[in-house]
């Protein structure tokens, strides 16, 4: 009798594997991106809703499991391969779109986090020129943060937060009217007292 008893529940559970085949053969190309980059996620505590307040948000917010600059790195190289081999064109896009919002993460960090030289620091000449490898840093920053929002917009995926893009350039023009502030006072201030010196 108990094996009787078992047959509809071997029958449902082996048929509810199947569905579960047939649904992830139907997942377009893109689904099965955003669930491969979710699954590279995951493995650093990390999630594209990390990235819904822009870069000026890492001034503050620390991921449950903090991430490093190298594990930034890795996770990079991971979206790098996974870009390499993503043939469908949407789906090597998210790939890269992603793949943008951590680059951009980890140079804005670098650039921001200098002791003494981070891009809005208070200006001392003598570290004049590490803030501007800072604001360098901070501008290219922008630069990946701007692609890879123009992607999010051009295929309208509905990821993250309505008027998300908008609130995006308005923090990234905060960011580079303070960078651009900081090179001109360095510029105009600074680098001619050193030329001076050196004279």
């Amino acid at each position: 009798m108990q094996k009787n008893s078992n047959q509809p529940l071997r029958i449902l559970l082996k048929s509810s594997f199947v569905l579960l085949l047939l649904l992830a053969a139907c997942a377009s190309p893109v689904e099965k991106a955003i669930s491969d980059v979710e699954k590279i996620d995951e493995s650093y505590g990390a999630s594209i809703d990390d990235h819904r307040l822009g870069l000026k948000y890492f001034d503050v917010f620390v991921r449950e499991l903090p991430m490093n600059d190298a594990e930034l790195s890795a996770i990079i190289v991971q979206l790098e391969e996974l870009e390499a081999e993503t043939t469908d064109a949407e789906a090597k896009d998210y790939v890269t779109f992603r793949k943008k919002l951590y680059q951009a993460e980890q140079l804005y960090k670098t650039g921001s986090r200098k002791p003494l030289a981070q891009y809005d620091s208070v200006i001392r000449c003598s570290q004049g020129e590490r803030i501007l490898v800072s604001v360098a840093e901070v501008e290219e920053s922008v630069e990946l943060h701007k692609e890879a929002v123009n992607i999010h917009v051009e295929y309208e995926w509905e990821l993250l937060p309505s008027r998300w893009a908008v609130r995006m350039g308005e923090t990234q023009d905060i960011i580079l009217e303070r960078a651009t502030l900081q090179r001109g006072i360095i510029e105009e201030n600074c680098l001619p007292l050193q030329e001076q010196s050196e004279n």
